[in-house]
């Protein structure tokens, strides 16, 4: 098998969820994404799948009968429109955090739960591109626009809360909120 790739049976839903109504209509001040690109991701509606949420995994009805919906899609064409200085920002991201940098000091976390997953890392990409302007994302200052960044995840990981970028009440974080 090919190593990067996750088999998940979905099932196409081609309406654009209620749940994520809100990213829809929702005030973008520096014009991220454009209306063309909006209209394309809903136009290609979401997926839903056979996926339970980890603090369900020891109830067994829920393991086998909960479903998530999922923005692939969405995340696809979105990225898609990011510019190169935007995608090459993501790209060193991904590696500090792959350099286990923010892994270390979480004892208060299962062993085998990663903190931040590439995906919370795509959530803050698709979040810094919508909130900042242009003229932010300037190639003279990569390694300080990706401290900014880091600094985001860090606020977020003392929060305990990571908001997901199409649903507005879902935190993608939900690691036992036990210590602060």
């Amino acid at each position: 098998s090919m190593t990067g790739w996750d088999n998940v049976m979905c099932i196409r839903c081609p309406v654009w969820p209620t749940q994520a109504a809100d990213w829809l209509n929702r005030q973008r001040q520096h014009g991220w994404p454009d209306i063309a690109t909006i209209t394309t991701v809903v136009n290609n509606g979401c997926h839903v799948v056979p996926v339970c949420h980890r603090q369900c995994k020891n109830d067994e009805w829920l393991r086998t009968h909960q479903w998530r919906l999922s923005f692939s899609k969405a995340e696809t064409v979105l990225l898609n429109s990011w510019t190169p200085i935007q995608q090459i920002i993501y790209h060193m991201i991904r590696f500090v955090v792959k350099r286990e940098v923010f892994q270390q000091d979480c004892n208060y976390i299962d062993k085998d739960v990663k903190l931040l997953s590439n995906y919370h890392l795509k959530t803050l990409m698709l979040w810094a591109c919508e909130l900042k302007s242009s003229e932010w994302w300037t190639p003279l200052k990569l390694v300080n626009i990706c401290s900014k960044l880091l600094t985001v995840v860090c606020c977020w990981l003392q929060d305990g809360k990571c908001q997901h970028y199409f649903i507005t009440n879902c935190n993608l974080f939900d690691f036992p909120q036990n210590v602060k």
